[in-house]
């Protein structure tokens, strides 16, 4: 007879992970504690190890499939993909491909570096778009509504083949329902997260960083680089030459509460005070749906490796710079040999 094995085998994904079933059989003269205790015994064969790490880190040596330590080799495909946490979103240049939700609007292209990583360089005039996809408390709501209306229809509908009587709502409800005004809920608390390198100075007008226009920047940045190389807005923008040139940069913009911080290389650079931060879905909102970089106002060159947005979160100085060099332009091989 054929051994079909190989071919059952083959026919399960290698994903796939599955405990085999247990069937627990009662006699006559068992009781039902003996089950229970049977029962309990096999579902402890089930579980997990709890002593198992199961959580998501990340340390600088993360970055070594991307080329940062010269003569590394190309580990591009053993690079372990990891799963992100609802609120946060990354866009990672470096491994030769334009992320998914990424969208160039100019021209602008990938380009290969020294150490083999690439980065993202956008002329002037380019900018950059990033798909978020936040998922607000309202959208969570609004999902929970349509499921529960689909579970009530579907009561109703096995009420009805039962010949039993449901009072359906009334044409004027549901009419009011549907009428009712919504206003988009946006993001008010967030921390944006890039490694950027600035060939030039940008012009007197400044270089804006991001806008919350979307899906069109606005003609206004919300955060800039100033022509004195400071990071902020309005007349806050720190000490000059806070930006340097012609060298990877790690820069945070955090905004919440009445208030936008910025952080250049882990040091506090600006704070900007404004009452327009605290409207609710105010110019400093940011749209669930994406974000623009480096669209508002006169622009200059730009190069980026890494993007990261977090929604609801604004991180404190302390956090900007225990992550300075998480994911980030250097691991730590190249920060000990910088050193020594």
């Amino acid at each position: 007879m054929e051994d079909n094995s190989s071919f059952a085998r083959s026919a399960v994904s290698d994903d796939c992970e599955y405990q085999p079933c247990r069937v627990v059989s009662l006699s006559d003269d068992e009781s039902d504690e003996e089950l229970i205790q049977e029962l309990e015994a096999a579902a402890a064969e089930a579980e997990p190890d709890p002593t198992e790490n199961t959580t998501m880190w990340t340390d600088a040596a993360d970055t070594l499939h991307f080329y940062e330590v010269p003569g590394v080799k190309d580990q591009r495909a053993d690079h372990k993909k990891k799963k992100e946490e609802p609120n946060t979103r990354v866009f990672d240049f470096r491994d030769g491909t334009l992320p998914q939700k990424a969208q160039v609007v100019g021209e602008g292209n990938l380009e290969e570096m020294n150490t083999k990583a690439t980065m993202l360089r956008l002329q002037p005039g380019a900018y950059l778009k990033v798909r978020l996809g936040i998922e607000t408390q309202q959208m969570i709501w609004k999902k929970q509504k349509e499921k529960e209306k689909k579970m009530q229809e579907r009561r109703a509908r096995r009420a009805k083949a039962r010949g039993e009587e449901t009072e359906e709502p009334s044409a004027t409800d549901e009419m009011h329902q549907d009428q009712l005004p919504e206003r988009r809920e946006k993001v008010q608390l967030y921390t944006l997260i890039m490694d950027m390198l600035l060939p030039a100075a940008p012009p007197s007008q400044g270089l804006s960083v991001y806008t919350t226009g979307w899906p069109y920047p606005t003609e206004v940045g919300e955060c800039l680089v100033s022509a004195n190389l400071g990071l902020g807005l309005d007349e806050s923008f720190g000490q000059d030459g806070s930006v340097p040139l012609e060298k990877w940069t790690r820069v945070v913009v955090t905004v919440g509460s009445d208030t936008m911080t910025t952080y250049v290389g882990g040091k506090k650079c600006a704070v900007v005070a404004k009452k327009e931060i605290t409207i609710h879905g105010g110019r400093f909102a940011v749209d669930p749906e994406g974000i623009v970089l480096f669209g508002g106002g006169a622009s200059t060159e730009v190069c980026i490796k890494y993007v990261k947005f977090i929604a609801n979160t604004a991180l404190s100085g302390s956090q900007v710079r225990a992550g300075t060099y998480v994911d980030s332009l250097y691991s730590q091989c190249v920060k000990d040999a910088e050193k020594a």
